[in-house]
């Protein structure tokens, strides 16, 4: 890996921004974006992946299951887009 990549991530570690300063909802999980309380299947390539690779195994499977439980759709076996945690529906329930 690059040096600057490497920095990068020690940097993204060392401020805890994923893990203290990003956006969640009352279970801890991730919201997409600032400002919106939305859970979207792009997360899962997100900061899941990151919380592992940083050694915090356990928060990314967390992550990825509440996703899951959000965002699968069981007749289609497919995810949904855009879940609204505050209006608890789909903003967007294409796949």
């Amino acid at each position: 890996m690059e040096r600057r990549w490497a920095d990068a991530a020690d940097g993204q570690r060392a401020a805890g921004l994923i893990r203290k300063g990003a956006p969640r909802n009352a279970d801890g999980i991730l919201y997409h974006v600032f400002g919106a309380p939305e859970m979207w299947s792009d997360g899962f390539n997100c900061a899941p992946p990151f919380l592992a690779a940083m050694g915090f195994v356990d928060e990314a499977l967390a992550q990825i299951e509440d996703y899951r439980q959000r965002l699968w759709n069981p007749e289609k076996k497919l995810l949904a887009n855009i879940w609204d945690d505050g209006k608890r529906q789909f903003r967007d329930g294409n796949f």
